[in-house]
C-alpha cells in the first residue's frame, strides 16, 4: 500500500502546473464572487480527474500487467486509487477554504457561515459521487473507454433527474424545501449526514472497483 501511495503522489508531483491551475482558478472564482459553492466543486472536480488520470497512467505501456507481477493485491490497489483521491480532493478543498476563512475574517470577502456550511455541503456531495462514479469506471473499462462510459452515465442521470422534473410537479419548490430543511439542522448534525452519505457512496463504489478489476485480466 506504502509503495503504491508514493508511487501515484510522486506521479501527483509532476503534474504541479495542474494543481496550481486548479487552486488558482478556485481562488480567482472566490475573489471574483463567483457562486461560492461553484468554486468548491470546481477545485475538487479537477482534484478527481488528477487522482483518476494516475489510473491512466497506470496502464500505460503494460503497466499494470507489471505491477500485479509483484506482491501486490488488487483490492490493495483499488483501496490506495480511493485513498489518494480522498487525500488529493481534501487538501485542495482545504486550500480553497482556507482562502475563503482568511478573506472573510479580512474584510475581503463577503461569505456568511450559513453560505460556507452550505458550499462544502453541496462540493462535498458533488466530489464523492464524481469519484463513485469515475474510479470503478476507469479500472473496468481503462482510459478510452471511460471518457464514453463518464459521458454516458452522467447523461444518463441527466435524463433521469429532467424526466423527473418534468413529471413531478413544483419539483423546485421541493427541492428548495428539502435545502432549507438540511440547513436547518445543526452543523454536527450536518456534519454526521454528509460524512455518512459520502462513507456509503465510497464504500458501494470500492466494491463495485474490487469486483470489476478481480474479474479484469490482464
Amino acid at each position: 500500500m506504502k509503495g503504491l501511495l508514493v508511487k501515484d503522489f510522486r506521479f501527483l508531483l509532476g503534474q504541479k502546473a495542474s494543481l496550481l491551475i486548479a487552486v488558482g482558478l478556485g481562488l480567482y472564482f472566490l475573489v471574483t464572487g463567483t457562486d461560492l459553492s461553484f468554486a468548491f466543486i470546481f477545485t475538487m472536480m479537477m482534484a478527481c480527474i488528477l487522482a483518476t488520470s494516475s489510473i491512466s497512467y497506470d496502464n500505460m505501456d503494460n503497466g499494470m500487467s507489471f505491477m500485479l507481477t509483484l506482491p501486490i493485491q488488487k483490492k490493495t490497489y483499488v483501496v490506495s486509487k480511493y485513498i489518494l483521491s480522498v487525500a488529493i480532493v481534501l487538501a485542495l478543498g482545504a486550500v480553497v477554504l482556507l482562502m475563503a476563512v482568511i478573506g472573510s475574517n479580512m474584510g475581503m470577502l463577503d461569505w456568511a457561515l450559513e453560505d460556507l456550511k452550505g458550499a462544502l455541503l453541496v462540493a462535498g456531495v458533488f466530489a464523492t459521487v464524481m469519484m463513485a462514479v469515475m474510479i470503478p469506471v476507469y479500472i473496468i473499462f481503462g482510459a478510452e473507454k471511460a471518457r464514453i462510459a463518464i459521458i454516458a452515465i452522467y447523461g444518463i442521470i441527466a435524463a433521469v433527474l429532467f424526466v423527473l422534473k418534468s413529471v413531478v410537479k413544483d419539483s423546485e419548490a421541493m427541492i428548495n424545501e428539502f435545502m432549507a430543511r438540511l440547513m436547518s439542522l445543526s452543523n454536527w448534525q450536518l456534519a454526521l449526514l454528509g460524512v455518512g452519505v459520502i462513507v456509503a457512496l465510497l464504500a458501494i463504489s470500492m466494491i463495485i472497483s474490487m469486483i470489476g478489476l478481480e474479474k479484469k485480466e490482464y
